[in-house]
């Protein structure tokens, strides 16, 4: 059977970091599928696999949380899908950030460069209520589809869907996540398994933080974003818990994470260590 991951990219989720693991893994067997933040049609992604029988990894910011188990059918394979969480208030400052540095003619780029932090916060809530009222919870629970305040129920179709996907945890405790997937998905991808090290990409500088945006906001607008985006801390809380129960199931995971961090370290090297493995680390001398 063939087996293919797909990767729901969410803005400032770490999303590029994670591709860049599938290119390093998939190389040429790992591609990208956009349409302008529309869903992506199932037959849209049934047509590229179909032909494409290579392809071992897509990667998209529209898939939205989607399961495509017809195209399971239809072709006779399994997905395995990967997304990350973020902190609500973390990706807010975030997304500013990238903004501000971004340097595209689009109407959040142009904002986030003529306004303070505070100003695009407040901005944003007057005009793009979607951007704040837990998007993360809308991508996985509404399909991405925003026509009202998210709800409960809302969580709830989104952490039926999300805990589900082979990778589910918060973006914060990224390598703990991949040690994790590795042990758990690397039977497929014998005799090498799944390697998951990786290079940061797009990191935003950090023009602005969470306690400065905290220090500029009065308390109703303090009070009014964390309203808008508690059923997103929600569901990072659930996918945290999640994380923590995968790990506890991991054999010597202690170890696989060191293993996995040397990789990690080798990589971005461009072939070589730059930190010293624990156990080649010179000993000190005892003193007499």
């Amino acid at each position: 059977m063939r087996f293919v991951i797909l990767h729901h990219h969410i803005f400032k989720n770490a999303g590029t970091s994670l591709d860049s693991s599938l290119a390093h893994q998939f190389g040429a067997d790992f591609t990208t599928l956009e349409r302008n933040g529309e869903l992506i049609p199932p037959d849209v992604l049934a047509t590229l696999l179909r032909d494409n029988p290579q392809l071992k990894a897509v990667s998209s910011h529209s898939f939205m949380g989607q399961g495509f188990r017809d195209v399971e059918q239809a072709l006779d394979l399994r997905f395995f899908h990967m997304a990350l969480l973020r902190r609500p208030w973390d990706r807010l400052v975030s997304m500013y950030n990238f903004y501000q540095r971004a340097g595209l003619d689009d109407v959040f780029c142009r904002s986030a460069r003529d306004m303070s932090i505070d100003v695009f916060v407040k901005w944003v809530l007057r005009h793009y209520p979607n951007q704040i009222n837990s998007p993360q919870v809308n991508i996985f629970g509404c399909g991405g589809f925003y026509g009202r305040p998210i709800i409960e129920r809302d969580v709830e179709a989104a952490w039926a869907i999300y805990r589900e996907f082979a990778l589910c945890g918060p973006m914060e405790r990224y390598d703990e996540a991949m040690v994790v997937l590795e042990y758990f998905n690397s039977p497929v991808y014998m005799p090498r398994g799944l390697r998951m090290e990786y290079i940061l990409r797009n990191r935003s500088t950090h023009t602005a933080s969470v306690p400065r945006l905290k220090a500029m906001l009065s308390l109703s607008e303090l009070d009014i974003v964390n309203e808008l985006i508690r059923h997103d801390e929600t569901l990072w809380t659930l996918a945290d818990q999640e994380l923590s129960r995968r790990v506890a199931l991991v054999p010597d995971f202690a170890g696989r994470l060191a293993d996995f961090r040397l990789r990690c370290d080798y990589l971005r090297g461009g072939g070589k260590l730059r930190t010293v493995p624990p156990e080649k680390a010179p000993r000190k001398q005892a003193r007499a």
